[in-house]
């Protein structure tokens, strides 16, 4: 007899949560929740391996720490625009620092995360290293 499927509700909310966070860690692309202000909540695997951060060291920060500051005021804006409810999404491409110094470009696609009241309270974003392309 086979097992049940997913959608047959063979598997817990426990499993189906440590199975989404397997598979988001997975990811080639860093993909990290961000509240409002730009702090980060949730952070994949992919961060330590173009960042060199482990997640530890990333949640409770806030993403433009990390931000080169020719790109400061271009990414802030992003930000602020989604957090005003200005946009939903937003695609940009800027430069963050890396744990040893360097710094490495990424273009990242950012969408509003809203509430019942279509007001935005976290942002959703997946960056992908870029540096070999510019």
């Amino acid at each position: 007899m086979s097992e049940p499927s997913i959608e047959e509700g063979g598997h817990g909310a426990a499993e189906m949560d440590s199975l989404f966070g397997t598979i988001l860690d997975a990811s080639p692309d860093m993909l990290c929740l961000l509240d409002i202000d730009g702090t980060m909540l949730r952070v994949s695997g992919a961060q330590e391996v173009i960042l060199g951060y482990p997640a530890a060291d990333l949640v409770g920060r806030s993403l433009l720490d990390l931000v080169h500051p020719d790109d400061d005021l271009m990414v802030r804006q992003k930000l602020q625009r989604v957090a005003d409810g200005q946009a939903t999404r937003f695609d940009v491409r800027y430069r963050l620092a890396r744990a040893d110094g360097v710094w490495t470009t990424v273009a990242t696609r950012g969408r509003a995360v809203l509430d019942d009241m279509d007001a935005p309270i976290a942002i959703v974003a997946a960056s992908r290293d870029v540096t070999g392309d510019v």
